[in-house]
């Protein structure tokens, strides 16, 4: 079963402010950051059991390539992204984002 992803607005606004941030140093660093973005988010669409879980039900999927992952939880029917964190950050540091 495909789920549909969801993006929280605060996840939104994470992955916008790396976006911006990489093309202030690079247009091109930018472009690959999306399209890294876009091949995972739709690994996780197929297959969103397969990356481990970080913080109880949540689960963590590197963006390849970059420092930057996205936390997410699986539901039913839904992929519920919570934050995109980049690697040097703790990911309990989003932790208030996922739901119980």
């Amino acid at each position: 079963m495909t789920r549909r992803i969801v993006l929280r607005p605060a996840a939104k606004a994470d992955i916008d402010a790396a976006a911006a941030w990489l093309e202030e140093q690079s247009p091109h660093a930018a472009a690959k950051f999306w399209r890294a973005l876009d091949q995972t988010l739709q690994r996780v669409r197929e297959n969103p059991l397969q990356y481990q879980r970080v913080i109880g039900e949540a689960r963590r999927a590197a963006l390849h390539r970059f420092r930057y992952a996205l936390l997410y939880v699986v539901t039913a029917d839904e992929v519920v992204v919570v934050a995109c964190i980049h690697g040097s950050r703790d990911p309990k540091r989003a932790q208030e984002r996922i739901p119980e």
